[in-house]
């Protein structure tokens, strides 16, 4: 039922603003300077590739930002009845002042609207190029169903790596590729949206689209996921094989293969150095709920039947100090691709605030029809709950529950910590009566999602110092 846009597409939704804001009434915040509906925050030193923060060891606190956290920069009284978009001195106080590096400049908080760069339109949503009719999913519409589900490819593998292929120190793993912090374009007066490019960086306000986030290189569209380079075949549970191991697979369970599931990648990062990176597999729900093993490079594709079952349980490990982007992506929508276009184009008009009112064309006449819009019951609602766990001993809880975001998650974490993630459904959308003026009569789809997690890895720890209320902490 759903298409996919591509990354720049959802990147294209989010470029301009408009007034409406302007007619909000001003804010208050008190003689200490807070602002209301914001909770103070904490700084995020960058890590460097030895797992240091300013001399001192990650350990010393997990610091995280979420959709929860992260709205309210925009919202006042963020997912309440009373929601409004902040007003403009109000933002320019939050970005400029309560916010580092500051960020006020080109009003990046644009890219914070519902229908923009981290909402259901944009490339983290199921629209995007993660969603069920992106490059991968193992279906026939699907890139990778051809580049690692029909056969292995490895000894060709290794010939393209030779030649400068993806997974040679030329490719966008290698040195000169996005992963380089010394190649990130720097901020300043004469850099165009340059405080939002800050913020894709590790810790930053928009870092799950940035170049370590989910979209990325280590990603799941990268050289190292379903549509990668590595030549391995996937089975029916998403684990990878070495060719020469195609004949003896062992699907869920590898008891009696000769070598394991392949799960790593070697890549030069220059001529003198090789780093090892973790691959990304598109697990069935069960192989992964099963998994005791997990690392923090991966895609499940599970299913809830209706609210109230599960949660999904999941659970990985991060083997090395670094950032983890978790980001929640349901896969079904009460509108298909055409019509969440046309809702998108008619949202730009509007700076990318949400509609009242739409028109969409029918799905089998072409005729566009009006109709009321519902940002909320266009969308299956999950939410995903981590509990973090340090030498056997819980150290805390990090959620994600947002009514009508997409939900993710960007943590900080030690080497050694375990992740233990639950995927639950609050709500699934239906149609409703009006929805048959445009040819939906009934909801034909269980609702379904990807759960993407994506590491940093010691490669791409960043050098700006992050702070502001959007960071949290666990001490």
């Amino acid at each position: 039922m759903m298409m996919a846009a591509g990354l720049a597409l959802g990147l294209s939704a989010v470029g301009c603003g408009n007034d409406a804001e302007d007619a909000l009434a001003p804010e208050t915040s008190n003689e200490a300077g807070t602002i209301e509906g914001l909770d103070e925050g904490v700084s995020a030193p960058p890590l460097s590739r030895d797992g240091k923060a300013d001399g001192q060891s990650a350990v010393d606190r997990v610091v995280y930002s979420t959709a929860m956290t992260v709205g309210p920069l925009l919202y006042q009284d963020f997912e309440g009845e009373d929601e409004k978009e902040r007003d403009d001195a109000t933002l320019d106080v939050i970005f400029d002042d309560k916010i580092s590096p500051a960020s006020a400049s080109d009003q990046p908080w644009q890219y914070l609207r519902k229908m923009s760069a981290m909402g259901y339109y944009g490339p983290l949503g199921p629209y995007g190029p993660l969603g069920l009719l992106g490059p991968t999913g193992g279906n026939p519409w699907n890139a990778d169903l051809y580049i690692t589900g029909s056969f292995g490819w490895s000894d060709w593998s290794e010939e393209l790596t030779a030649e400068g292929g993806p997974l040679s120190a030329e490719g966008p793993l290698g040195e000169n590729g996005p992963l380089n912090p010394e190649l990130w374009k720097p901020s300043g007066e004469d850099t165009p949206d340059g405080a939002f490019i800050d913020h894709l960086r590790p810790g930053g306000i928009f870092a799950p689209l940035g170049p370590v986030g989910v979209s990325g290189a280590l990603g799941p569209l990268g050289p190292l996921g379903p549509i990668g380079a590595y030549g391995y075949e996937a089975d029916d549970s998403g684990q990878y094989w070495p060719e020469e191991d195609a004949e003896q697979k062992c699907n869920a369970a590898p008891e009696g293969c000769q070598t394991p599931p392949g799960r790593r990648s070697t890549v030069s990062w220059n001529e003198g150095e090789d780093r090892v990176y973790e691959l990304v597999e598109l697990y069935d729900e069960a192989h992964a709920s099963a998994m005791t093993d997990n690392d923090t490079s991966f895609v499940v594709s599970g299913e809830i039947e209706e609210p109230g079952d599960g949660p999904d349980t999941f659970a990985f490990a991060s083997a090395r100090d670094q950032w983890v982007t978790i980001l929640l992506v349901p896969q079904y929508a009460k509108y298909p691709f055409a019509q969440a276009m046309a809702i998108l184009g008619q949202s730009a008009a509007l700076g990318y605030q949400v509609p009242s009112a739409v028109t969409v064309p029918n799905l089998f006449t072409g005729i566009f029809v009006a109709q009321d819009y519902n940002h909320y019951t266009s969308f299956d609602d999950f939410d995903i709950e981590v509990e973090l766990v340090q030498g056997g001993k819980s150290i805390g809880t990090i959620a994600s529950q947002s009514g009508d975001a997409v939900d993710w998650i960007h943590v900080r974490v030690p080497a050694g910590t375990e992740f233990k993630a639950q995927v639950s459904l609050y709500n699934e959308w239906g149609a409703a009566f009006q929805d048959s003026l445009w040819g939906l009569t009934f909801r034909p789809s269980t609702p379904a999602y990807r759960l993407v997690v994506v590491g940093s890895t010691g490669t791409a720890q960043g050098q700006t110092a992050f702070a502001g209320p959007y960071l949290q902490s666990i001490e």
